[in-house]
């Protein structure tokens, strides 16, 4: 590649973590459907998280990459990237990095013509300056980061010839220059999850004066140039879905929800296109309890939510699922305003050309199915009754009662309003078809919590409740030894077989 071609193609990539992980960014009407891709990531040959990629174009053509992930089940990131409709230029970079121990945050906006980007950094909510000159090169690096910066870089490399491609790129940090170093490599092959792929591969090498060595990392492509995955030392994060080998995957959309003075942010997972089931389809809303661990449900890796989406999609049924509102200050009435953004994310789904209003129905899981009663109760109140109800592990007792048995944290903002909070003094006359699933090893939920809601109900006259206590599962619905805690990190990430089945069936029958 000549020289010329070389500077037409000089492209901004991110080598520091801190300026590059966002929020999920809620995307206005008319944008471009987003493109999904989900990463795991290994470390010397043991899973340490995963990460989840969208891509879409905005409607001023640039190009936005936004997503979340979750290291080693304890520290949960999320980012966007905005660039140019051709990936030459960065216009802004927002993060957000939630540890055990602080929250950070930053956002940095940069000027059309060069020059030091503006910058704000906030470390639990205080706001700080950040000088540009003092952010280091090799500043807090942490393996997500590398889906985030490379995804658009291996975009741009996509119309490139690995064979004769050698260029030196001028890369950022966001303050500090980096040299990038592009070589293609012949035809080649790599081993991912025990089989050998076949790959377009990029080896990558960024200096600069402050770096003790050159970071060097193996960029993969499909043989069709999509992204695939890279390697660096010990770590490799390789996609597990967008392929085409993967078959026709399920579209996400980013929406909002409005509920009062709270804008949440949501996303609507749709049923793969399919020219003979176009839809409208039925739907699920996944009902956001007080946990906060985003609207996917972060556990050890687990991202319950997100796995229930993309599973019901493939069976046929759409799903919205959103953030729990923040829930700092506490307060008496918390887990009555959580029913009430649940009525207001149903009513953007209802609201949505691509959904039967007529077929919506209400999941929640642990915390979050104790608001199903209420959410449903005020739905129908106002003339859009749910048709069928979904407990997951669901708590289905007063909250003090299930605290005399299972403790919540003592600290948590919510706990006052889940004390004096009884799910079932809001299931009434009127209750819509019922299924319960729960784990015999559930060790935060007692398992008498479903067997109990099927007693209660049938003895009230409703006897459309279907109820399963399944063996050897824990309270994410995951096959298990011993359902507790520790347990979790060493679990496989998805729900043990059949209960995605068994609730899209359900979802079959109260659609019908």
């Amino acid at each position: 590649m000549s020289r010329s071609a070389s500077t037409r193609f000089r492209f901004v990539v991110v080598f520091a973590l801190c300026f590059v992980l966002a929020p999920t960014t809620v995307l206005a009407e008319g944008e471009a459907a987003p493109d999904s891709t989900y990463f795991t990531m290994e470390a010397e040959g043991a899973s340490v998280g995963w990460m989840s990629m969208l891509k879409t174009t905005l409607d001023n053509g640039n190009a936005l990459y936004y997503g979340s992930g979750v290291l080693r089940g304890t520290t949960t990131v999320t980012w966007k990237l905005e660039l140019t409709a051709d990936l030459t230029r960065l216009i802004t970079i927002e993060s957000s990095l939630k540890m055990p121990e602080r929250v950070i945050t930053s956002k940095s906006t940069f000027q059309e013509k060069g020059g030091k980007p503006d910058m704000v950094f906030s470390v639990d909510g205080q706001r700080y300056p950040v000088p540009v000159e003092e952010v280091k090169a090799g500043a807090v690096f942490v393996p997500q980061m590398l889906v985030a910066a490379l995804a658009p870089l291996s975009d741009r490399l996509s119309g490139e010839d690995p064979k004769k491609i050698d260029i030196k790129l001028h890369a950022t940090n966001g303050a500090q220059a980096i040299m990038l170093h592009v070589q293609g490599k012949p035809d080649s092959r790599v081993m991912v999850r025990g089989e050998e792929m076949p790959v377009r591969t990029f080896l990558l090498t960024g200096t600069h004066p402050e770096m003790d060595e050159p970071v060097e990392i193996n960029l993969y492509q499909r043989p069709d140039g999509t992204f695939y995955g890279i390697k660096t030392g010990g770590l490799s994060m390789f996609a597990t879905g967008g392929a085409d080998e993967a078959g026709p995957m399920p579209r996400e959309y980013p929406v909002t929800v409005v509920s009062g003075d709270v804008q949440l942010e949501g996303v609507l997972t749709l049923p793969p296109e399919d020219e003979e089931a176009p839809g409208p389809f039925a739907a699920v809303l996944i009902v956001a309890g007080p946990a906060q661990n985003g609207m996917d449900a972060h556990n050890a890796g687990f991202r319950l939510n997100a796995h229930l989406a993309q599973g019901m999609a493939l069976g046929g049924a759409a799903t919205l699922r959103y953030d729990p509102r923040d829930l700092a200050g506490g307060g008496p009435g918390i887990m009555t305003n959580l029913a009430d953004d649940a009525v207001a994310a149903l009513a953007v789904l209802r609201e949505r050309a691509e959904i039967d209003p007529a077929k919506v129905l209400l999941l929640g899981h642990g915390e979050g199915a104790m608001l199903l009663g209420e959410s449903a109760g005020k739905a129908a109140a106002a003339g859009a009754p749910a048709s069928g109800l979904i407990y997951l592990g669901g708590v289905t007792v007063p909250g003090a009662d299930l605290h005399a048995v299972s403790p919540r944290p003592a600290d948590a903002s919510w706990l006052e309003s889940f004390l004096v909070y009884d799910p079932r003094a809001f299931l009434g006359d009127e209750v819509p078809p019922l299924l319960i699933l729960h784990g015999e090893l559930d060790a935060d939920v007692p398992p008498d919590n479903a067997t109990g809601l099927k007693s209660f109900l049938n003895d009230a006259g409703h006897m459309r409740v279907s109820c399963t206590v399944a063996k050897n599962m824990n309270h994410y619905l995951q096959s298990a030894e011993t359902g507790t805690v520790e347990e979790y990190a060493d679990l496989e990430p998805a729900c043990a077989d059949g209960i995605i089945k068994r609730i899209t069936s359900f979802v079959g029958f109260c659609a019908r």
